[in-house]
């Protein structure tokens, strides 16, 4: 009998053991994706072939975000979002501009600066609904780690899509009506 129960607390042993491994292999893993995010993270290129192109994006670090998927996704659409919105209001009024005013150099070269520069992003509507907060039948939230990383992704991309539209903007050329 004692042999039985010390072979059992052997392979107990040996399985928490095996397990602790497990656990500190996923811990590892863990700490390294949040170290990688700590320091920030770029995307190469964001948008898809038949659109404008966003290329080198600086993807601020947030610490207190759990799912970094969720976190990265919801920077992608926030900056869509948002830089679309606002090339386009850009691009309409330096159109309208030349249609009132044909001959306006400054207006033409502005609507050319804007004017092709919208995102093709078609994932942005399906992370909006992948990512909403979820509740259980006693009202709690199901998915908050996953929500509000992306919410602030979200935010952190619209902030990065007007900064680098103000870059932008800052391209425009001054004057106007010419020959």
């Amino acid at each position: 009998m004692r042999k039985l129960v010390l072979i059992g607390a052997i392979i107990a042993l040996a399985g928490c053991a095996q397990t602790g491994n497990v656990l500190q292999s996923v811990n590892e893993s863990l700490k390294a994706a949040n170290k990688t995010l700590a320091g920030g993270s770029t995307i190469a290129t964001l948008g898809e072939a038949n659109g404008y192109q966003a290329t080198n994006l600086s993807v601020p670090a947030d610490r207190d975000v759990c799912d970094q998927t969720a976190y990265m996704d919801g920077f992608k659409t926030g900056y869509v979002q948002s830089w679309n919105q606002l090339v386009d209001g850009r691009a309409n009024l330096f159109r309208l501009n030349l249609q009132n005013r044909p001959k306006d150099t400054a207006a033409k070269a502005n609507y050319n600066l804007y004017h092709g520069k919208k995102i093709v992003y078609g994932d942005a509507g399906t992370k909006e609904v992948l990512y909403g907060v979820k509740w259980d039948a006693s009202g709690k939230i199901t998915n908050f780690c996953q929500s509000n990383g992306y919410t602030k992704g979200k935010n952190a991309g619209l902030t990065a899509a007007s900064n680098d539209f103000r870059t932008l903007q800052q391209q425009e050329v001054a004057g106007g009506i010419g020959s």
